[in-house]
């Protein structure tokens, strides 16, 4: 319920667009679409796309559709989730937009509370905090395989944060990038080309990446107002796996991402952040690849960043953090090895004079090496002490 005295008062004509892809859910798409429905702020549309189910899951959107004229239910021939959300933001004809897995659940005042905390913050984005049920039971080595615990690692109260004010590590972690705990503005999304990249998986990543560059500020709401039903057929576990066809997909989203902020004309102003982005996705990927593979990837990530203004500095930063994993983690990969290859990916494209700061990091990473034996300490703490 709104609270009175507030700028939310004369602002429930705000439409909210809830959008959510459809695949082969019918065992869940009932009770997800009861509890939209049930909201208490009622000024929504549910845009449901199908993506091409073999179940029942279109006659059950159809059902909802015919019931109730909020849920627009759209179907399409299979293309992935990517294509389903990009589908469902052209469809979007609300001021505010949400999303939802449609194995999910909104508690009844998440819309409410998430319209109140934007509108009254003046901020250009709102991050909830989420409940968790486990299907067939919780298991614990499970939750901590997928860090189910950092989806809430939320601050100690409800906070107003400036995106580019804070230590960009910490905006990350804040902010992180799922979609379903989020409340976006649409005017935001249209006016900086925000899409989701086809035929990818970690679509959500490159989306809420990208926002967070043209946003700037956001406010964590320390409710959990989202119902997340952890399953263990997901992307996420397809992952794990080196010999997936998908496994490549994180860096295609870096590529997709650089592509994005060199459209922006904000390469230079933004080239810490992405590669603060880029060696967190690397630490994601040093368990799909062998030796020499994740050794070609890291030198074709450092080759783009290389080509990134202001990036160079930053970049050796990367490539630090990147042995860092792999001694914390005593992976196949040593640190001098990606080196190597990293040096060797980059010696093609670039110019001699721009290979010395990269290979000034084959001393610096001895240097690192020798100290992290010692101390044991946390690489965000080295990282900040080398910078000093």
């Amino acid at each position: 319920m709104e609270a009175r005295g507030t700028k939310t008062e004369g602002k429930a004509k705000d439409k909210i667009s809830i959008l959510m892809p459809v695949y082969n859910s019918a065992g869940y798409l009932s009770a997800t679409l009861d509890s939209l429905m049930a909201q208490t702020y009622k000024n929504i549309e549910i845009i449901c796309v199908d993506d091409g189910s073999t179940d029942k899951s279109h006659e059950i959107l159809a059902k909802y559709a015919a019931r109730d004229g909020r849920v627009k239910a759209i179907r399409q021939k299979n293309a992935g989730p990517a294509a389903a959300r990009n589908a469902a933001l052209d469809a979007a004809s609300g001021k505010y937009i949400m999303f939802c897995d449609s194995d999910d659940k909104y508690e009844p005042q998440m819309c409410a509370r998430m319209h109140q905390a934007i509108t009254d913050k003046d901020c250009d984005l709102v991050i909830c905090m989420a409940k968790f049920s486990m299907e067939g039971g919780f298991d614990a080595q499970y939750a901590s395989m997928r860090n189910i615990d950092m989806i809430n690692n939320a601050p100690a109260a409800d906070i107003l944060y400036d995106i580019r004010a804070i230590q960009t590590s910490q905006m990350l972690v804040l902010s992180n990038v799922l979609l379903w705990n989020k409340i976006f503005k649409k005017s935001i999304i249209k006016e900086n080309g925000i899409r989701f990249p086809d035929g990818h998986e970690h679509d959500d990543d490159a989306f809420c990446y990208q926002y967070s560059f043209a946003a700037k500020n956001a406010y964590y709401l320390r409710e959990p107002l989202y119902e997340y039903l952890v399953r263990k057929n997901s992307i996420m576990d397809n992952e794990l796996n080196k010999r997936s066809k998908n496994r490549y997909d994180r860096l295609y989203i870096l590529e997709f991402m650089h592509e994005f902020l060199k459209r922006r004309g904000t390469l230079g102003k933004d080239a810490y952040s992405f590669s603060s982005i880029c060696a967190m996705q690397v630490s994601y990927m040093r368990h799909l690849f062998y030796e020499r593979e994740f050794a070609r990837i890291i030198g074709r990530i450092n080759l783009m960043l290389a080509k990134t203004p202001m990036a160079i500095v930053r970049h050796r930063d990367l490539l630090v953090s990147v042995g860092w994993h792999n001694i914390a983690t005593a992976s196949r990969i040593s640190p001098r090895i990606a080196l190597k290859y990293a040096m060797e990916t980059i010696r093609r494209k670039l110019r001699p004079s721009a290979m010395r700061p990269i290979e000034k990091s084959v001393a610096d990473m001895d240097r690192l090496r020798r100290r992290i034996e010692k101390t044991k300490r946390p690489i965000i703490d080295l990282a900040r002490a080398r910078r000093a």
